[in-house]
């Protein structure tokens, strides 16, 4: 399938009928309402929270016609809460309702054109659905629960390139006194977190709404929660508190995001962290089968080492340094779970960072066979924040989003800030020698392929030890052109090094 192919089935068909909307004809919600209903168990207000009740709820509440619904069950699908992920749908009743004079569900499209989930992304007519909001939703609409408006406002305004947390304030403070939902709260503490740019001393009265909205097991307050005990380098203590946030929503981004923060500052094993940090990122809603899973397994398999080196003489280590320098990328891994030979597949890459949309013809995949796809196979499309993976097959389909990896940048680490060269030795053999170009490094190991090894203890700027690895790396028998070594510190992801003869 051609990208020019996958637009037309994607594009909105009524893009340009939006631009002026008819009256909303939703009637008020009513407090014995499905949505009402739906909202008290999604948020646990007044009673336990069922997120799969009430995706129930807000599917009865729809069918019968309540709009507040509809936007509800179009929310929970796109972010999977209580329910199977589910772009195509969330975009197809986010369309009705726009049609049907709903306006907060500008919002929502905004988030699909922008993104490419459930509709060709078209980043353009995203920031047009987004002025949408702001010019119909500024003010309490009939019919439309207050709540939902806040939310639409609130979410757009949030997503501006260049974020306005002063506005963002202003609609928080409203959004607190009309709504009983328990993100009214948190809105406001991520405003006055950002405006006061020093979490690691909050106010009083911050940490009073941060509390309260952590008392009603609100996201975004537990988020703000963990900043605060990450700024004052209260790890354990920031770790229990995102632990229990990712319980109430798996796979949330910016939860996901100090997953890494946090375990990097505990220096926790490095591949221990990174499993960790696949599973709540890509093991989430997005994961659960559904009835038309295509049995495709999407998984992302992230590079054991930071970067690398060709390794030089000394009198030419700089110049390889700055030529030969590279950091791995991460590579999707496609298996087929199925005992059937998958063909005529294909496979979407939608990467809302470098405004990529693009779609592949797939080779085959065996019976339990997979496939691994290099990112740089992939022209222009780089392993970004927000990456989103579709393989599909007519009507049946697999994907995984990588929305939930705001620090992924972060989370790849980087390099070793370390020089490395060889040079004849005194007596016969060659020596490796380093140089660290900042700050220090602990504990260095360097591991060849060969077995040998050399422990460096400290080494800090600009200093190069006596003889590093003389005794391991001296003879020619055991520094060959092009043999591998890998590189381990305290400080940083492990590098991987080749020593190569001019």
């Amino acid at each position: 399938m051609s990208m020019e192919t996958d637009r037309q089935q994607q594009t909105d068909p009524s893009a340009a009928q939006r631009a002026t909307a008819p009256s909303p004809v939703n009637p008020p919600p009513d407090d014995d309402s499905f949505y009402r209903k739906g909202v008290r168990l999604l948020y646990g207000i007044g009673m336990q929270r069922d997120p799969q009740r009430a995706i129930r709820c807000f599917r009865a509440g729809y069918a019968k016609g309540d709009l507040n619904a509809g936007y509800m069950l179009a929310d929970c699908l796109s972010f999977g809460y209580g329910t199977v992920r589910d772009f195509d749908q969330s975009f197809q009743i986010v369309s009705e309702l726009v049609d049907k004079g709903f306006y907060p569900a500008y919002h929502l499209l905004s988030v699909a054109c922008t993104s490419g989930k459930g509709t060709a992304m078209d980043p353009d007519t995203g920031e047009a659905y987004s002025s949408k909001v702001f010019e119909y939703c500024s003010d309490p609409l009939p019919g439309v629960d207050e709540s939902i408006r806040f939310e639409a406002l609130l979410g757009t305004l949030s997503d501006k390139k260049e974020v306005d947390w002063h506005a963002v304030e202003k609609t928080a403070l409203k959004y607190r006194e009309n709504s009983d939902w328990p993100s009214r709260h948190g809105w406001l503490a991520s405003a006055l977190l950002k405006i006061d740019g020093d979490s690691s001393s909050p106010s009083p009265e911050l940490m009073e709404i941060i509390e309260a909205g952590c008392a009603e097991d609100d996201v975004l307050s537990l988020f703000s929660k963990v900043v605060v005990q990450f700024s004052q380098e209260r790890f354990e203590e920031a770790n229990k508190t995102l632990k229990y946030a990712l319980k109430i929503t798996p796979g949330h981004p910016l939860l996901c995001d100090f997953m890494w923060r946090i375990g990097a500052n505990r220096s926790d094993d490095f591949d221990k962290l990174r499993r960790e940090m696949w599973r709540a990122c890509a093991l989430g809603a997005s994961a659960m089968r559904r009835g038309n899973d295509l049995g495709v397994k999407i998984e992302i398999e992230v590079p054991s080492f930071a970067g690398g080196w060709l390794v030089c003489r000394e009198d030419h280590a700089e110049k390889e340094w700055n030529e030969n320098f590279c950091q791995e990328e991460p590579s999707i891994i496609l298996k087929n779970t199925t005992g059937k030979k998958l063909q005529g597949a294909t496979i979407r890459l939608c990467c809302e960072d470098t405004k990529c949309d693009r779609t592949f013809n797939l080779d085959p995949i065996p019976p339990h066979g997979e496939v691994s796809l290099e990112m740089s196979d992939f022209e222009n499309i780089k392993f970004g924040e927000k990456l989103y993976v579709r393989v599909a097959k007519k009507n049946r389909y697999s994907e995984m989003t990588l929305d939930t990896m705001e620090g992924l940048n972060d989370f790849r680490q980087p390099i070793m800030p370390l020089m490395m060269s060889w040079k004849s030795g005194t007596f016969g053999g060659y020596i490796l020698q380093l140089k660290c170009l900042g700050d220090s490094l602990s504990n260095i190991v360097i591991t060849k392929d060969s077995g040998a090894t050399a422990h460096i203890p400290l080494l800090r700027e600009d200093q190069k030890p006596v003889s590093v690895g003389w005794m391991e790396f001296s003879d020619r028998a055991s520094l060959v052109p092009l043999e591998g070594f890998v590189v381990e510190c305290d400080d940083y992801a492990p590098v991987m090094g080749i020593i190569k003869f001019l």
